[in-house]
């Protein structure tokens, strides 16, 4: 088997996959000029911004608790409650999680959502009525709930104005995150940098704008924003980032295949199969690689040292349980 085709095959073959996950998702998507690797980072800048559904243990910053009109205070208590219950969030997020945010569009400014790119921060509409126009997301609010999850916690940093233009860039979001929970920031703080005043919102939207990355000043220290911030095409460098490990991965796993000593080389020379047509696949939401020759499926296993970290990075970028079980 030759490695570097075979490589090339299986990069070709994690695109696709993402391809069908933006198929199955309805994000959009522009396939008949965009490249595998944008398929890639167009799917991975939807993957984290997705919250998969599951229940999560609602905290607040220190801006709580403040004066809400009862209204909003009410669509407030929905949405936490929803967190708690495990509810899909994602319909809150806004038509710009699946209508927007295309790696290879031609608007640079709806490439990436700028507020998550930079600061990793999620905004959710304060509203769990249906859109008028049907479909998945939910009504537009005049509030915003200013929020960054993981699987265990929603964190609400604030409650605003639904912002416009460079108030995206508004610095308190992102002051409040680190005051509220410093923890959540000591990953990313620079030690020995010399420090510069805060940069302003006019001047954080300005960067932004221009897809100027840059430290931001806290607490009398300075930080890599937790975002990752911006690719020069305006794409997430996460999602770029992303894209390169899961790549790496898909090659260390046509490594793994075509080995003539491994497992999968042995069993197809017990099969008496000489030119083998690999490809990877998934099967009932599990990754595993494919003869066409032979027709033999080789379910690939997180306990197999061979390939565990190759899938792991996989399931940890492209594939991760929750979008493998749509497929």
């Amino acid at each position: 088997m030759d490695t570097v085709a075979l490589e090339n095959k299986f990069v070709d073959d994690l695109a696709k996959v993402a391809a069908d996950l933006i198929g199955t998702y309805g994000l959009l998507w522009q396939p008949s000029t965009s490249s595998a690797e944008a398929a890639m980072q167009r799917w991975l800048d939807f993957r984290f911004r997705y919250v998969e559904p599951r229940p999560r243990t609602v905290i607040y910053s220190d801006k709580f608790p403040k004066s809400l009109p009862a209204s909003v205070e009410a669509e407030l208590l929905a949405f936490e409650t929803s967190a708690k219950a495990g509810d899909d969030l994602n319909p809150r997020q806004g038509r710009g999680l699946t209508e927007h945010h295309d790696a290879s569009g031609t608007k640079a400014s709806r490439r990436t959502d700028a507020l998550w790119a930079d600061w990793g921060l999620l905004h959710f509409h304060l509203c769990s009525l249906p859109s008028l126009k049907g479909g998945y997301h939910t009504q537009r609010s005049g509030d915003m709930a200013i929020c960054v999850a993981n699987d265990e916690h929603l964190a609400i940093i604030d409650v605003v104005p639904h912002p416009k233009d460079e108030g995206w860039a508004n610095p308190d979001f992102i002051e409040t995150l680190h005051r509220s929970w410093p923890d959540a920031m000591d990953p990313f703080r620079i030690r020995g940098l010399t420090q510069y005043p805060a940069l302003t919102q006019d001047q954080i939207h300005a960067l932004r704008s221009n897809s100027t990355n840059y430290s931001v000043t806290l607490g009398g220290e300075s930080f890599i924003n937790p975002g990752w911030g911006f690719m020069g095409t305006k794409t997430s460098m996460k999602a770029y980032m992303a894209m390169m490990h899961a790549m790496k991965a898909a090659r260390e796993l046509a490594q793994f295949a075509s080995n003539p000593e491994g497992p999968i080389a042995n069993c197809l020379a017990a099969e008496k199969i000489t030119e083998p047509a690999l490809c990877l696949v998934v099967v009932e939401g599990k990754l595993c690689i494919h003869d066409g020759t032979s027709k033999i499926l080789f379910p690939l296993m997180d306990e197999d040292s061979n390939q565990g970290n190759a899938l792991g990075t996989i399931k940890n970028t492209v594939l991760p349980d929750w979008a493998a079980k749509r497929l």
